[in-house]
């Protein structure tokens, strides 16, 4: 009996897979209630939400408007891909919408067309308050959104501040409704998204809306050139109670509405966007991109196939 072997030699490549992420401006969604790019060069910064041109950021020098300061902020530098930013820091201070009257000290009183609490969050009192920043200092208290005042019916902040010299996320309820004090987050020191001056960040806080559920607050602090495909989970928190329905006042943008205005953001702010949900790691301006192979070519396996073939004489 003879045999013959035929040996196949079969060659298969490995693939590497590379995933990393992008960023990408925001366009309006149904759960946007609220969203500012900050891309107008003069008269109002647009609100592409839901809620409308009744929620402009106008800046007009009047009863609504940036309170002092010049026209400075508009077409300021912004991140690759976004447009043009708000200078907070060469406008004077923050603006605000044009959904609420303001008395004659510049802090806001209830009127007619005023917005309430519940312009700002969803009927079940969940939220998403976020920014992009760009800070010369992070070691001043400074206002990213602020619905705060001089009345007795005073609105949430979500604001930077300091200890000790470092970075500090804070979101305060003046009513103690909502939370006991307020909630910190020291921003990262080291790492990839560890702060620093002149550079921009994604920052947020959310509410799920389940009242007194452990950790149903959450913030997000994420480097915008970290490479990263979703947000950076900062600390979770828990909300008590929603913030009241009823509190009267602006979302001020940059700054404190109080009387006199101040703890202006120290820098750039640009894409503003508020939301009737808590939303996820993976629903903010990070996204992967189309993913990378990289082709290692070689011998990822090797396969000798025998075929034999048998001849009887």
């Amino acid at each position: 009996m003879n045999t013959h072997i035929k040996a196949t030699l079969v060659v298969i490549s490995a693939m590497t897979i590379s995933a990393h992420g992008t960023v990408a401006p925001y366009t309006s969604d149904a759960n946007t209630l609220m969203l500012y790019n900050f891309d107008q060069g003069s008269g109002a910064y647009t609100n592409s939400g839901t809620k409308g041109a009744a929620f402009d950021l106008d800046d007009n020098g009047g009863a609504t408007g940036r309170s002092g300061g010049t026209s400075g902020g508009f077409g300021a530098s912004a991140f690759t891909g976004f447009g043009t930013s708000f200078d907070v820091l060469n406008s004077g201070n923050g603006v605000y919408n044009s959904a609420t009257t303001a008395d004659g000290g510049g802090a806001f009183a209830s009127g007619a067309s005023a917005a309430t609490q519940a312009d700002y969050q969803g009927a079940d009192g969940a939220f998403t308050w976020e920014a992009l920043i760009n800070l010369s200092n992070g070691t001043q208290s400074q206002n990213i959104i602020s619905r705060d005042n001089t009345t007795a019916t005073r609105g949430a902040n979500f604001f930077i501040n300091s200890s000790s010299g470092d970075t500090v996320l804070r979101f305060s309820d003046p009513t103690g409704t909502a939370l006991s004090g307020t909630v910190t987050a020291f921003a990262p020191q080291t790492g990839p998204h560890a702060y620093a001056n002149n550079e921009w960040f994604h920052v947020a806080v959310t509410y799920d809306g389940n009242a007194g559920v452990t950790n149903n607050g959450k913030f997000y602090w994420t480097r915008l050139d970290s490479g990263v495909t979703e947000a950076n989970l900062l600390s979770e928190f828990t909300f008590i109670g929603d913030l009241p329905t009823g509190s009267v006042g602006s979302a001020y943008v940059g700054s404190l509405g109080r009387n006199p205005f101040r703890s202006n953001v120290k820098g750039l702010v640009d894409e503003v966007r508020i939301s009737d949900i808590a939303r996820g790691a993976g629903d903010f301006v990070f996204i992967p991109e189309t993913s990378t192979y990289s082709m290692a070519f070689g011998i990822g396996a090797v396969f000798l196939v025998a075929l034999r073939r048998f001849y009887r004489k």
